[in-house]
């Protein structure tokens, strides 16, 4: 099966040599300022994250080390010493957690300010006339935007324990607890829809263009007008470009959809118990089987949230 970039490298240089010279006016997503800044942000956090690590465990050897001290009987001039020591890593370590929180805060917007700005340019050029090089920039951005799209999280309440609760009894303190608990629930799995229907979208609008890309490329194929792709892997990656770390970004996005995926995938885990599709040592998904494993998580998350609606109207009309 070709792979999707070399498909859509081949349509593009395919109409290249149609001998149509005449291209229309239209404003090209190059390198920005956010996403040079947002490349920063993240080198920075991963410097900041690794000296933490460190701090940490420094911390947890010196502490560990006065309690030995204190259990040999050593004198309150030593424990002084090793203890005024822990508390400077301490203060050291809490710096570094007040960088990366503020760091994090950046980064936040950066990724918002760039999908507001992938998100337009992608409407832009879809109002366009279509042509092949429109669809590319276009499956470039969608590429790009599913880097700084909301990653899932795990979920923040236990599902087992949600379903152990009880609708029956009479404490009305418990009840009152219940509820409260409920209402949390159904919140975080409304964010967490809300979430999955938006990658949903973004995925699917990239695997109907690799479908697009693939139906034109058995046309032509059949007709026996596809020319000889034979060392172009160098020059694909050249016409597809490279992202901000000089990476090639269609190899890189699909890996970050994988990457996103695993998020959503771990909630479902939580809800059932179900076989992960990105175990280790398989194969990359597709988008297309990324879609179908979308589609099955956020049916999954919108059961899921009316028993606990149901739950929670039981509980409250008693």
């Amino acid at each position: 099966m070709i792979k999707p970039i070399l498909i859509l490298f081949i349509f593009f240089i395919l109409i290249r040599w149609g001998g149509s010279q005449s291209r229309p006016n239209i404003a090209t997503h190059s390198e920005s300022g956010d996403e040079i800044e947002l490349s920063e942000i993240d080198s920075q956090i991963q410097k900041l994250q690794r000296e933490q690590n460190i701090l940490q465990n420094q911390l947890t050897i010196r502490l560990a080390k006065t309690d030995s001290l204190k259990a040999a009987g050593a004198s309150e001039n030593t424990l002084a010493h090793f203890t005024a020591a822990s508390f400077i890593l301490s203060q050291k370590l809490e710096t570094k957690r007040s960088q990366l929180k503020e760091l994090d805060k950046q980064r936040q917007k950066k990724r918002i300010r760039l999908y507001r700005s992938y998100s337009h340019q992608i409407d832009s050029l879809s109002g366009l006339p279509g042509s092949a090089q429109h669809e590319q920039k276009i499956f470039d951005l969608m590429s790009k935007r599913l880097l700084v799209s909301p990653p899932a999280s795990r979920l923040h309440f236990n599902p087992q324990q949600l379903s152990a609760i009880s609708e029956t009894g009479n404490d009305s303190l418990a009840q009152v607890i219940f509820k409260e608990y409920l209402k949390k629930a159904a919140r975080e799995l409304n964010r967490e829809i809300i979430i999955l229907h938006k990658k949903e979208q973004e995925i699917g609008e990239i695997a109907a263009l690799e479908s697009k890309a693939e139906e034109f490329m058995q046309e032509m194929e059949e007709s026996a007008l596809l020319p000889n792709p034979s060392g172009s892997g160098t020059k694909t990656q050249e016409v597809l470009g490279t992202d901000y770390s000089g990476n090639n970004i269609g190899t890189r996005n699909l890996i970050t959809a994988n990457e996103q995926a695993l998020g959503f995938f771990r909630i479902r885990d939580q809800i059932q118990n179900s076989p992960n599709p990105l175990s280790s040592g398989q194969p990359l998904l597709s988008y297309a089987q990324l879609l179908e494993q979308f589609s099955e998580t956020r049916r999954l998350l919108e059961s899921y949230r009316q028993q606990v609606l149901k739950k929670l109207k039981r509980l409250t009309d008693k």
